[in-house]
């Protein structure tokens, strides 16, 4: 078989997979906490078609499922489904009227295997009844499962008024100790768009060192390939627990088997409230925390205006050991402009542009630039930002001059040389507004509080990127004075010989 002809084939056989995909409908007796035929997926008589006619088989390969409270019979109020035991790959999963009449009716997806359990998209459709709908509950560790979804998942819609119900991500406890996990990955390879609908997430291993089942950067607990929406709908805007997870025993080890959640995300938009919740108010305890990862494809810009917290409950139980941490990593730009940053988990840029509001006192822990740039939003009135270190070892700070004063890092504790920063590198600083005005005005950018001059920089170490002057290290922060600024005629001369250059090269090819 030539390649032409195998494409063909291959196309073919997608097309009739498509054609014999059915849509399917549970319609068992969801019993309690104990898995039974009732309400078990590989049940052949629990599934039925659209007009509640028997479907005669569990579902298949690309077959659209459907969990809709018009065809299930709840008899117990924990109503929980057991899905398959076997990896399987279906089309869309959709969930909607999770309720009983006037009754709410939250519904538990468990998974009693740690297979993988693939949909093309899911939809949580919410009614004025609607109970809450978890997606991958789970028992033990070692039946954890992943979650993939080569689609978008959405969660209630623009034009909901007067619903209810939160769409999550497993349940709020360890599965090592209380039985009510969630599941070891969740793959969206779409958008996550929550239409003013909260969204829990417990996903991961957890481990006595807190690593997170070795989750990293690259393969994080929950990969959002698109963005990470979160919009205004039904009068509010949705609130996010990136880590929801409590050990719910009292036996002296809940302060083992952390999470810490790691989330990337290919943008952040919208606004609503992201924060965690592992804390409990019986035992005053909180452990387990969370980062996301911004992986902003280049040339994508995308704004969020809402708030990022460490804990739901820091206020209230001060020993939380709960944090947020922030880290860039793709080439686009990702701006936080919300007024409440309430994170103190360290900020971390190694790629692309990271843009935050300076508005918040909050220390936000470490700020550590090993390259793409960082700064305040454009057009902020509030001009300095707390971290404790900053670690340095390449990329750009940026800094906005407003006729008077310019941005300022203050940190709590030092300015530290990265591992990364060697012989002859320059720390890069870019310094916006009418740079004329402040001419051989010497002003402070960075502050330290420490009079055995907090950083092991010299004055030499720093480099203007689109003007020249000088850095002075003294015992408050380092300061710079802007000699020179480039014409508007040296740019014009600069564009017009690379332009020269680069129409001699094409006429010599």
């Amino acid at each position: 078989m030539n390649k032409k002809t195998a494409c063909l084939f291959s196309t073919f056989i997608a097309a009739l997979s498509a054609v014999s995909a059915e849509t399917v409908y549970f319609g068992g007796t969801l019993i309690g906490d104990g898995a039974n035929s009732g309400n078990s997926w590989d049940t052949a008589s629990n599934w039925l078609l659209e007009d509640k006619s028997e479907y005669g088989k569990v579902p298949q390969e690309g077959d659209n499922i459907v969990i809709d409270g018009n065809y299930i019979t709840f008899d117990s109020s924990t109503p929980r489904l057991f899905v398959t035991s076997s990896a399987g790959s279906f089309g869309k999963l959709t969930l909607q009227n999770l309720n009983s009449g006037t009754t709410s009716k939250y519904i538990q997806l468990a998974t009693p295997a740690a297979n993988t359990l693939t949909f093309s998209g899911i939809d949580f459709i919410r009614n004025a009844n609607s109970g809450s709908a978890v997606i991958g509950l789970v028992t033990t560790v070692s039946k954890q499962a992943t979650i993939v979804v080569n689609g978008d998942v959405n969660a209630g819609s623009l034009d909901d008024v007067g619903v209810k119900g939160n769409l999550e991500f497993g349940a709020g406890g360890d599965q090592t100790f209380s039985g009510w996990g969630g599941p070891k990955k969740l793959i969206v390879s779409g958008d996550l768009n929550l239409y003013g609908t909260n969204c829990n997430f417990n996903v991961g291993v957890g481990s006595e060192d807190g690593k997170s089942g070795n989750a990293t950067y690259d393969n994080p607990d929950i990969s959002i390939g698109g963005v990470f929406n979160m919009a205004y709908a039904n009068g509010r805007n949705p609130t996010v627990y990136l880590n929801q997870r409590g050990s719910g025993a009292s036996n002296g080890l809940r302060t083992k088997y952390i999470l810490n959640t790691v989330i990337g995300v290919g943008g952040l938009q919208g606004n609503g409230v992201i924060t965690n919740n592992t804390n409990n108010n019986s035992y005053n305890w909180g452990k387990g925390s969370a980062t996301i990862v911004f992986n902003n494809a280049k040339g994508s810009s995308y704004t969020f205006s809402g708030q990022i917290n460490d804990d739901a409950k820091k206020t209230s139980i001060p020993t939380t050991e709960t944090v947020t941490k922030l880290v860039m990593r793709g080439e686009g730009t990702q701006i936080l402009e919300g007024e409440t940053m309430l994170f103190s988990g360290g900020v971390e840029v190694q790629n692309g542009t990271l843009k935050l509001n300076y508005k918040d006192a909050t220390n936000h822990g470490d700020l550590t630039m090993s390259g793409g740039r960082f700064g305040n939003i454009d057009g902020s009135s509030s001009t300095s930002v707390n971290f404790t270190n900053l670690i340095y070892s390449g990329g750009v700070i940026e800094s906005h001059w407003n006729g008077s004063n310019l941005d300022v890092i203050n940190l709590s504790e030092g300015l530290v040389k990265g591992e990364a920063f060697g012989e002859g590198d320059s720390f890069l600083i870019a310094i916006s507004g009418d740079l004329a005005s402040m001419l051989n005005s010497e002003m402070k950018i960075i502050s330290w509080d420490n009079s055995a001059y907090a950083t092991n920089f010299s004055s030499g170490d720093f480099k203007l990127e689109n003007a020249e002057g000088f850095f002075d290290i003294k015992s408050d922060g380092l300061y710079v004075t802007v000699t020179a600024v480039p014409e508007p005629a040296v740019f014009c001369a600069v564009f017009g010989a690379l332009a020269l250059a680069f129409a001699l090269l094409r006429r010599r090819k």
